[in-house]
């Protein structure tokens, strides 16, 4: 798996990342949603009858940071690495603004939001369905993780997906980086219903989490 390294937590301020983002995004609409995928390994779908999601929460040692009051979903941990979607950080644009030229999103008026600071300009999807394709990965339950390009190719109202999130970008930590920041205090986790990331008010999930602790390194 491939990681890349992984910003300065004081580089980025959201404003910069949104910035970075949108522009990255005009790319990808200018050129017909051709969004490239990261190379991001999550478990296979039927690996697992898992019904529950694996959530970082940021801690106040993270204050001032890009990942300030930050919850991020796992979608993939191992020896090698991790790699996880910012759930609660929206991007203040919708999905229609930011792919005008995209035919299947051109009535999708729910929200984009930041995935994280590696890949900015590639979108990745979570969404529930009972019926997951070759491509998606299982996170819990019904929820499965995707790259936008898999998801939006089809006609969206032809496609078995009751709900579903957009992200510009993910997270990425290399081999034993994750743990080490755990280890210092940045991160609680967090092992709850991965369906709280499908409400609508995502700003709440850090206030709801933050003073939750579930359980020790996986």
């Amino acid at each position: 798996m491939h990681l890349q390294h992984r910003l300065p937590l004081s580089a980025i301020r959201c404003s910069h990342a949104v910035q970075h983002i949108l522009f990255g995004l005009w790319l990808l609409s200018i050129s017909g949603f051709s969004a490239a995928s990261a190379d991001v390994t999550t478990p296979h779908p039927s690996a697992s009858q898992k019904s529950e999601g694996v959530f970082l929460v940021a801690t106040e040692q993270l204050h001032g940071s890009s990942f300030q009051q930050t919850v991020i979903l796992l979608t993939h941990y191992s020896k090698r690495g991790a790699t996880g979607l910012t759930v609660n950080r929206p991007a203040g644009i919708a999905l229609q603004q930011a792919f005008p030229n995209v035919h299947q999103l051109r009535q999708r008026t729910d929200p984009l939001y930041l995935g994280g600071p590696v890949s900015t300009n590639a979108i990745f999807v979570l969404l529930r369905t009972q019926q997951p394709g070759k491509t998606m990965h299982h996170i819990a339950d019904d929820i499965y993780f995707s790259t936008g390009k898999n998801v939006f190719t089809h006609p969206f109202k032809s496609t078995p997906y009751t709900v579903t999130r957009t992200y510009a970008g993910y997270a990425g930590w290399a081999a034993g980086q994750l743990q080490n920041e755990i280890n210092r205090g940045d991160w609680i986790m967090v092992r709850t219903n991965p369906k709280i990331i499908f409400e609508e008010n995502s700003g709440s999930l850090w206030q709801r989490l933050s003073k939750r602790w579930t359980g020790k390194w996986i």
